[in-house]
């Protein structure tokens, strides 16, 4: 068995889904307003008492079948770059891109 970093047992984990990020179909908002919006939510969920966080890029639907943009990539990456910096450095993350068929985790941090 693996060992996790969680004191908890049965750890709750909140999901951060970003907003259609640059790349993808429904992009509308800048990366400004992108990181905020997730920051906020990361925040929120962490006063809440979850014991670590998923950063999934549900916003992109429909997602890439095939190829996904780079800059779709390093958007999510950044984002989830970010959660560190914010009086979140304990929290144990990952963060995932979502895509079809294929659901595929990129980085984990714990």
């Amino acid at each position: 068995m693996i060992p996790l970093p969680f004191s908890n047992r049965w750890p709750l984990i909140g999901m951060l889904h970003v907003p259609p990020l640059p790349g993808s179909p429904r992009a509308k908002q800048g990366m400004t307003k992108i990181i905020e919006h997730v920051l906020a939510d990361a925040q929120t969920l962490i006063q809440a008492g979850f014991d670590g966080l998923m950063v999934e890029n549900f916003g992109d639907a429909p997602f890439y079948p095939q190829r996904v943009p780079a800059v779709t990539v390093a958007a999510l990456t950044a984002v989830g770059g970010l959660i560190p910096t914010r009086d979140l450095d304990a929290t144990p993350y990952t963060i995932a891109y979502r895509g079809v068929p294929v659901f595929i985790e990129f980085q984990a941090r714990w």
